[in-house]
């Protein structure tokens, strides 16, 4: 009776907290109306395939990481692809809106027995890594790109950038594929704070539990952590096909080599601004502002693609798993 009351509890205060959310973001900031008005013109004007293409998208890229965390996950629980699917989703719904979208982390956990909660985690760590890699690599490449078209930066700057970009992509591709290396660190380091500190040593059987769970590092083999990057760098192209085509069907027209370019540095900037749940979107907007005014006056059409983008790839996602949150009984999952 107790656990039923809690679970009724924690699913209010996220559906909530959830709906106050899109109140804030939608509603109170009138973007909605602004969608809703250049939707109607456009409608009329531009082809209507263009949208229902991008539409067509959001479950292929949602697929493709429900199937990168499962293929993750059963590295230390046998679970079926649909149920991973649900978990990714759930996680959505719950990562909207908290900071730095870390309830993400336990939205995907609910659905993992409860001993392997900290392997979820750890294995939606790995995941979301693997897209920052895809991110950085193709961001930069497309950065590089635009600055030079546009005569943004150049000489010895713009060799800074490159060079920039490539140690920091190395650099977390090196600790990517060699994370076990960081376990063994943080093992030692562990060890010899615990001899010196004594508050640790009271902490000593529950750090010690967690340092075994993380472990999980050292499972996952070159060919595993290969197909993860590899199904972050579909996702990315399908992410950024999405983002072009709304952009022509909201008006804006331009070279393919210039857009992908432009759409590149759009994702690179914004995965590089921790993004607060509130002011998310608009820093979104903001950011999109920035780049496109190179390429295009319409500053209407570039905030409804950012906002129809977000609407597609993330609301409608986050809805159903919010859904499917509310179906889901919490501590009877995590006590299996």
């Amino acid at each position: 009776m107790a656990k039923n009351t809690g679970a009724l509890l924690i699913k209010i205060s996220l559906l909530a907290a959830f709906c106050i959310f899109l109140w804030w973001e939608l509603f109170h900031k009138q973007d909605i109306l602004l969608l809703l008005s250049n939707f109607r013109i456009r409608l009329s004007e531009s082809n209507p395939l263009l949208l229902y293409l991008a539409m067509a998208l959001v479950p292929v890229n949602w697929l493709l990481e429900s199937l990168k965390w499962w293929l993750l996950v059963l590295e230390f629980e046998k679970i079926n692809f649909v149920k991973a699917i649900k978990a990714v989703l759930t996680g959505v719904a719950i990562g909207i809106f908290t900071p730095g979208r870390i309830g993400e982390y336990g939205g995907r956990a609910i659905s993992i027995s409860a001993e392997n909660i900290v392997e979820s985690v750890v294995a939606t760590f790995l995941g979301s890594i693997s897209q920052l890699l895809a991110t950085i690599l193709f961001g930069y490449i497309g950065a590089i790109c635009f600055l030079h078209h546009f005569s943004l930066i150049s000489g010895l700057i713009l060799w800074f950038f490159i060079v920039f970009g490539a140690g920091s992509f190395l650099l977390l591709l090196f600790l990517y594929y060699n994370a076990g290396i960081l376990v063994d660190i943080a093992a030692k380091f562990y060890r010899l704070a615990v001899k010196r500190i004594t508050l640790l040593q009271h902490c000593k059987q529950i750090l010690s539990r967690w340092l075994e769970h993380v472990k999980v590092l050292q499972k996952y083999s070159s060919n595993q952590l290969s197909i993860a990057l590899f199904t972050s760098a579909i996702r990315y192209f399908v992410y950024s096909s999405q983002y072009l085509l709304l952009l022509n069907f909201m008006g804006i027209e331009t070279d393919f080599s210039i857009g992908i370019s432009a759409v590149a540095t759009v994702f690179l900037l914004q995965s590089s601004i921790p993004l607060p749940p509130v002011s998310g979107l608009i820093i979104r907007g903001g950011t999109a502002l920035y780049i496109w005014q190179y390429i295009s006056a319409n500053q209407v059409a570039i905030l409804a693609t950012t906002l129809s983008l977000w609407l597609m790839n993330v609301i409608i996602p986050a809805l159903i798993g919010m859904v499917l949150l509310i179906n889901t009984d919490i501590f009877r999952t995590n006590d299996r």
